[in-house]
């Protein structure tokens, strides 16, 4: 049956017993808009979160992408915060297979990568106890951003990590229940990034001394 011979009314009905008969085959919609790749993963109202094996990452990796084109990724087994990237999110077509093959193979990031250089933790405590460190004790989901939970010589703390305002970078929230002992210090990158603070600092790079607060904020951003 060539459809184009037909009039309009009966084309319209030709056209829907082919369908039914046969099923919806994409190839008769070749004047469809073309569908996004469903495997590359963009957040758009809120936060998403993903534990994945990503290319040149820790094999445990935590995804976290923002609708703001500015995403981390965290490593799993530590909570260090290992870089940032900048534009689209993670395609996670390579350990899927695309629905055509086994899969299995690393996920990529669809954007610039950008890396923190920073230790573990960011943050210690200078006192008493020397080669105390922190311990990563899982993360939890929160309103805006993932909650990653910390824990200091038995003093629980969460970090809360999210886009920073004003520039490409992250702002790190921290938040204790009860301040451990000894003087604070916050590592500073030794280049490539601004560090402020809701705390005072020192100008420099490395290891700054900065006032006990129950709650305060570090800001990273990309010079």
């Amino acid at each position: 049956m060539i459809l184009k011979n037909l009039l309009p009314s009966k084309r319209k009905m030709a056209l829907t017993a082919l369908i039914v008969g046969i099923g919806w085959n994409p190839a008769l919609a070749q004047d469809a808009a073309p569908q996004p790749d469903p495997y590359k993963l963009q957040p758009t109202t809120k936060p998403l979160v993903i534990r994945s094996f990503i290319e040149d990452s820790p094999a445990r990796s935590i995804a976290v992408g923002f609708p703001q084109g500015v995403h981390y990724c965290l490593n799993g087994n530590s909570g260090k915060l290992e870089y940032v990237w900048i534009g689209g999110f993670l395609d996670v077509g390579p350990d899927r297979g695309r629905g055509r093959g086994r899969g299995g193979k690393p996920n990529k990031i669809l954007g610039q990568r950008k890396d923190l250089n920073l230790p573990a933790v960011p943050i210690r405590f200078t006192g008493k106890e020397k080669g105390a460190s922190a311990r990563f004790k899982g993360y939890r989901r929160g309103v805006g951003a993932p909650e990653v939970l910390m824990e200091w010589q038995g003093k629980s703390f969460k970090q809360i990590i999210r886009p920073a305002l004003g520039g490409i970078g992250v702002t790190v929230r921290y938040e204790f229940e009860e301040m451990p002992e000894g003087s604070l210090q916050i590592y500073a990158p030794v280049q490539g990034w601004k560090t402020t603070s809701t705390l005072k600092l020192p100008e420099g790079t490395g290891w700054l001394s900065a006032e006990k607060q129950m709650a305060f904020e570090v800001t990273y951003l990309d010079q």
